[in-house]
């Protein structure tokens, strides 16, 4: 787990840009957004959930009896659960947590894993709770968030640190943060907590420096996230193979505290985005997800689009882009992946039409540029298919996070086709 092993010469990787590589995906001086200030904002309110019960009949996914004047309800806005109703579960199944099957076991290395188990799966309710109680000022609150987090996708230029050496950082903390099993919002503040850094400090980084950085920012990361976070030792000894003492971890995190204030640490990720949309897109077809065939089809969707986010997050040219527009191209993303991979079953594709509509309307609904989100969604494909083919990396995003369901030998071109 040693983010030196195996380094080539960064200084000679200086043009490993992805951007610049065979495809042209974004030309210089053509910014999507100059500043997210300048994101146009819905005019009507994004509802995540109303408690309103809806006798209206739903589409299933994968069944032939459709009815065609459902096929243009709003799948998001004219498909409702009975809420209350999943309130009160959702309560209930919080306060009756039985605690014995997260029990620690005796062996030690268990011991870590089993609280994550307890804390995913209380974050993960809480979470449906919050959501349907304050879904709406949730969904605004974090695009306002997301203004606030502001990053340029220039950051590194007022540093001797080039994109090659960050992209190997970035998929040398997945692995650390794997190995740990730490969750993806612990992953995402690492990330977010390093190039905040670059981004804010006044003094000029080297490549050399960019290590300490980056095992200083999991370390703030996994103790503002984890209820069991990775402990002092185990970054000196496991993940930094004694390179730096403990002092000096702790003086690295001082100086990222001091240049980014620990308020900016709360912000909305491209993970939590796509979390929030998979959990109304649930939510609103209930109904549609009832049959194995639709859950796994869900699943895989939603996966994938995690893993086509943790792919942005390689690649600093990504922050040319808000998180929610990122994270409603990745899940269009994750549609063409997987209904690309399944063209030719007349079931798959009755569903994929409902997943196009759901896309369709979250673009409408946020009052976004369709040409803007097809051409994003078309670079994070082509940076999927990059990063498969990235020279010195161990590619640990796919250790950890590997679409099994993907055809052998499907590349860019014949993606495209």
């Amino acid at each position: 787990m040693s983010f030196y092993s195996n380094i080539e010469n960064p200084e000679e990787k200086e043009n490993y840009n992805f951007i610049n590589i065979e495809k042209n995906i974004i030309k210089p001086n053509e910014k999507i957004y100059d500043s997210f200030s300048n994101i146009p904002q819905s005019n009507s309110q994004f509802q995540i959930i109303i408690p309103v019960e809806s006798n209206s009949s739903k589409m299933d996914i994968c069944s032939d009896n459709n009815e065609s004047s459902n096929k243009n309800n709003s799948i998001l806005s004219n498909k409702k659960t009975n809420s209350v109703k999943n309130k009160e579960k959702l309560c209930d199944e919080l306060d009756n947590l039985d605690l014995s099957s997260f029990a620690m076991k005796k062996n030690k290395k268990n011991l870590i894993y089993d609280y994550n188990s307890l804390q995913n799966y209380y974050v993960n309710k809480e979470s449906e709770k919050n959501l349907l109680n304050y879904g709406e000022s949730y969904y605004s609150f974090s695009k306002e968030l997301n203004k606030n987090s502001y990053i340029p996708d220039n950051f590194l230029k007022k540093h001797n640190i080039n994109s090659y050496t960050r992209t190997r950082m970035v998929d040398w903390m997945m692995e650390c943060l794997g190995v740990f099993k730490k969750s993806n919002e612990t992953i995402f503040l690492s990330v977010y907590i390093m190039d905040q850094y670059l981004n804010n400090t006044k003094l000029v980084l080297k490549n050399e420096n960019i290590h300490l950085i980056g095992i200083a920012s999991m370390s703030l990361a996994t103790k503002y996230e984890d209820i069991i976070p990775i402990y002092m030792f185990q970054f000196t000894e496991k993940i930094g193979h004694n390179l730096y003492s403990s002092k000096k971890i702790t003086n690295q995190e001082k100086n990222i505290l001091k240049d980014m204030n620990i308020e900016n640490f709360v912000f909305s990720s491209i993970y939590d985005f796509i979390q929030t949309f998979f959990f109304d897109f649930k939510y609103n077809n209930q109904v549609n997800l009832e049959s194995e065939e639709s859950k796994n089809i869900y699943e895989n969707i939603k996966n994938t689009a995690i893993y086509l986010s943790k792919v942005c997050l390689h690649f600093e040219q990504f922050y040319i882009s808000s998180n929610v527009i990122k994270a409603i191209c990745c899940i269009k993303g994750a549609i063409k992946f997987y209904f690309k991979n399944y063209k030719d079953n007349s079931n798959i594709l009755l569903s994929q039409e409902l997943y196009n509509d759901w896309i369709n309307f979250l673009v409408k609904v946020n009052n976004f540029d369709k040409k803007i989100i097809d051409n994003l969604c078309d670079d994070i494909i082509y940076a999927y298919f990059y990063y498969q083919n990235y020279n010195g990396i161990n590619y640990n995003l796919n250790k950890f996070n590997k679409l099994e369901y993907l055809k052998p030998g499907l590349n860019y071109n014949n993606f495209k086709e």
